[in-house]
């Protein structure tokens, strides 16, 4: 047991620092997206840092960005990072609870409800609506008649959603045996 609360208090802090860093350092790469050091530094570096417009690859870092298309690719970036934000964050509830002994408990199995939930949330919502505002803050600087909006679900959303169900149904079990585990504690 001082092995899950040794370990429980450290990934714990890691998960706080995370909920707290990880919006300032999406903000900030807004703000100073115009740097060509930070553009060619930062996530648009990648190769997953693209955007697929009628079946063409378009790479963030090459985009001119204007401060409207600027502030709509952040709010599509702090859309598609919430539910991930949220998910660290009830991680990071749970790994207090652990760290101090708590470990099958109603608030724990609620926990990770709201993960499944969030999860749904983002399969179902976040990452299309996401999409849809990254194709937007692409597309906004071109001619007229040249813009272009798309709002999908595929397989991958599928996939995710699924696995939402999954954790709702796992923390509804956990649910019901904790109510369980109360109720025999409470009977003589």
């Amino acid at each position: 047991m001082n092995k899950i609360k040794s370990v429980s208090f450290y990934v714990a802090r890691i998960l706080d620092i995370l909920v707290i860093a990880l919006p300032v350092f999406i903000i900030l790469e807004w703000i100073f997206i115009d740097l060509a050091f930070i553009a060619n530094q930062t996530l648009f570096s990648h190769s997953s840092s693209t955007v697929t417009i009628r079946n063409e690859l378009i790479h963030l870092n090459q985009v001119a960005w204007v401060p409207l298309t600027q502030f709509i690719g952040c709010i599509a970036q702090i859309i598609e990072f919430g539910p991930f934000l949220g998910i660290l964050y009830f991680l990071s509830k749970i790994f207090h609870r652990y760290k101090v002994g708590q470990i099958f408990t109603l608030a724990n199995a609620q926990c990770y409800y709201q993960i499944g939930k969030l999860l749904f949330f983002d399969a179902l919502l976040a990452q299309p609506i996401s999409g849809c505002l990254w194709v937007l803050a692409v597309t906004l600087s071109h001619a007229p008649g040249k813009r272009y909006m798309s709002f999908t679900i595929g397989t991958p959303n599928i996939m995710a959603i699924l696995m939402g169900l999954l954790v709702v149904f796992i923390s509804w079990v956990m649910i019901e045996g904790s109510t369980i585990q109360d109720e025999q504690q409470l009977i003589i």
